[in-house]
């Protein structure tokens, strides 16, 4: 034989077995697993907004509180149709966050279309059965501290009220805020506002007595110039303009927070008077 043996132990050398490989091989940058914290990548403009977001109740409880004390500062929201814009404008930034695609899920698959009606439920049993509790062990025992009169039966019904109310604006902000399902946040909505024409004052007057009406067409009016039109055009919005509404969200829910804390200092000082 004329070939060379000592290039055959060359080749032999350099080449290395399987098991070498897999132990000494390490992973690709990308396979490695990064040690750093989901916090430390978001950028600083973005955890200052979260964490001023998280600060909702907190921004609602000292707007209704300058409103109770400094009523003109907060006044103005009351003027004209201001209040309806600023919740449309909180719609129109949620609805900048969907897609068509996040109702239809909802609405064809047969497990989450279940969660609408179930939800629509619990809206008017929970809630009214929690104002009813709340309202017979705190409210209905008060009385004015200046002239002991007994004051607590408005407040009661002015509990019961919003406990048999249908859902709104508020309800969808937290649900974006806290990461929940916004679609079914804005069904859930629209569901029980259509339903509350009937079944608010039904419930009303099993608890308190006295039935307060409620108009089933200013009611699906409303809905559909505060709620789904927004909506709807923020999820056109959002398909033709996704860059756009990507940029615009990082702002949406402190916007929105600020907004409503905004209409719940002036509907608090709007009735200032009674304080």
């Amino acid at each position: 034989n004329k070939r060379n043996p000592t290039n055959k132990v060359t080749k032999l050398n350099l080449s290395s077995s399987p098991d070498d490989d897999l132990g000494e091989a390490s992973p690709p940058p990308s396979m490695e697993k990064s040690d750093t914290p989901a916090e430390a990548v978001m950028p600083k403009i973005d955890q200052i907004l979260s964490q001023l977001t998280s600060l909702f109740p907190f921004f609602v409880l000292g707007s209704a509180i300058l409103g109770s004390l400094v009523p003109n500062t907060l006044n103005w929201v009351n003027r004209g149709n201001c209040i309806t814009y600023m919740l449309a404008g909180v719609m129109l930034g949620t609805g900048m966050t969907l897609q068509r695609s996040d109702f239809t899920t909802i609405l064809t698959s047969p497990t989450q279309r279940t969660s609408v009606p179930i939800g629509v439920l619990c809206q008017f049993l929970l809630m009214p059965l929690s104002a009813t509790l709340i309202g017979r062990a705190f409210l209905l025992p008060y009385r004015d501290p200046l002239t002991s009169q007994p004051i607590g039966k408005d407040l009661f019904l002015g509990l019961i009220l919003v406990g048999c109310s249908p859902g709104g604006t508020a309800s969808n902000l937290v649900s974006l805020i806290a990461r929940a399902d916004v679609a079914l946040s804005v069904l859930l909505t629209a569901c029980s506002t259509i339903l509350a024409s009937a079944v608010t004052p039904l419930l009303t007057k099993t608890i308190v007595g006295s039935a307060i009406p409620v108009s089933g067409k200013a009611l699906c009016l409303a809905t559909a110039k505060v709620v789904l039109g927004p909506v709807a055009l923020g999820v056109v919005l959002n398909e033709k303009m996704p860059r756009f509404c990507k940029w615009v969200s990082r702002w949406t829910p402190f916007a929105s927070v600020v907004l409503v804390s905004l209409i719940c200092g002036g509907v608090v000082a709007n009735n200032a008077g009674m304080f």
